[in-house]
């Protein structure tokens, strides 16, 4: 019997095949016997499966499941230890200007290229974005993203004109690094050994003054660096948050270890803090620990599980659902921030400095009394 035909009737939930199950290998079969292109079996269960999965998604309104290939899988592996692929920069739109770097990294393509923080981008493979729309800019450059090298013709503070040759690759990011502020630490992501560089970072502040993580932008990770970090901020036994699973159980999960901040935290978030950074976010909020700042957050309240299903596919399930303390759920509304702060991205001018001002970060720096 097919591995597949296995993986239905466990989907199924029955011990044996039931009606819709069976209907399924009937049509599998039926396709075999009437169609006069041969196509295998393992390949028409593999389209059922994408249906299963896209099914799910309509019922979830997001797309939260999928059927993978090993290699798939094995790329989000890579990226939850914080392996990207790309040039290595994260950027704002200058409307009717160009595109300006906000943070090009180490050890990335951009980098390796000479490009820095501050660069405005007025032209890409020798198209000027000059008067060019928001969404327009954002096409082109998202295209661009794509390509294996690009042009992109830079003007900097100076006003000077700069040509560089960006090859798209491989790199890895810092997940957890100091910020431009004494009292500031960007979390970029919660890869492997993000609490630990999180506690190192944090044993070097004054225990006197304020502290801003920077959670925008921060995409998730490893559940368990999530917890372990908000384990610095928290009291031993503290809810961080709670897991459900198919059981429908609701498990708590606290934090350990003693509290090691005691003055005045600020969380900036923003659209794209998303799913285990949307954990510490609220553990933080929720237990009182921490002030949010900037914009609501993404709403990915579900993490998912991978299950090898043989012939080289995977079955990605998001089948845990997590809760903020207090018991509420994020998912599809995101979390609500104490101080709403919206960024003004994609409606600026350029400063003199070059670079647009961040009131997000501004606000919270003011919050705490940044030194």
């Amino acid at each position: 019997m097919s591995r597949f035909w296995v993986l239905f009737c466990l989907l199924m939930g029955a011990a044996r095949a039931d009606d819709g199950a069976e209907a399924i290998k009937d049509a599998v079969q039926l396709i075999q016997q009437h169609l006069p292109e041969q196509l295998e079996e393992d390949i028409l269960y593999h389209a059922a499966l994408v249906g299963i999965t896209d099914h799910l998604n309509q019922q979830a309104g997001a797309a939260i499941h999928d059927v993978l290939t090993e290699q798939q899988h094995a790329q989000i592996e890579a990226w939850l230890q914080g392996e990207r692929d790309g040039i290595g920069a994260i950027y704002q739109i200058i409307s009717g200007q160009g595109v300006m770097l906000e943070e090009v990294f180490p050890g990335g393509p951009a980098a390796a290229a000479g490009m820095s923080t501050g660069d405005l981008i007025v032209a890409i493979d020798a198209q000027p974005f000059t008067g060019l729309s928001d969404a327009m800019i954002y096409e082109l450059t998202s295209q661009a993203a794509l390509r294996p090298r690009i042009t992109l013709d830079v003007m900097r503070t100076d006003q000077g004109m700069h040509r560089f040759e960006v090859l798209r690759g491989r790199y890895q990011i810092e997940a957890v690094s100091a910020g431009a502020e004494s009292c500031a630490i960007d979390l970029l992501f919660f890869s492997s050994g993000a609490a630990s560089r999180l506690e190192e970072l944090v044993s070097k502040h004054p225990t006197d003054s304020g502290l801003l993580l920077d959670l925008r932008d921060n995409q998730g990770g490893l559940l368990e660096e999530a917890l372990a970090a908000a384990s610095l901020f928290l009291e031993g036994g503290t809810v961080i948050t709670y897991r459900r699973k198919s059981d429908g159980v609701d498990e708590a999960l606290v934090a350990t270890g003693n509290q090691r901040w005691t003055t005045p935290i600020v969380i900036l978030t923003n659209e794209r803090t998303s799913g285990v950074a949307e954990v510490f976010a609220s553990a933080l909020q929720d237990n009182r620990a921490a002030t949010l700042v900037g914009s609501t957050t993404s709403g990915r309240a579900a993490e998912p599980g991978y299950y090898p299903l043989g012939g080289e596919l995977v079955l990605q399930l998001a089948d845990t659902n997590l809760r903020a303390p207090s018991g509420r759920s994020w998912a599809g509304t995101g979390l609500i921030p104490d101080v709403r702060v919206e960024a003004l991205q994609q409606r600026l001018s350029l400063s003199a400095t070059g670079v647009p001002p961040d009131i997000q970060r501004d606000t919270g720096i003011q919050l705490i009394a940044c030194p």
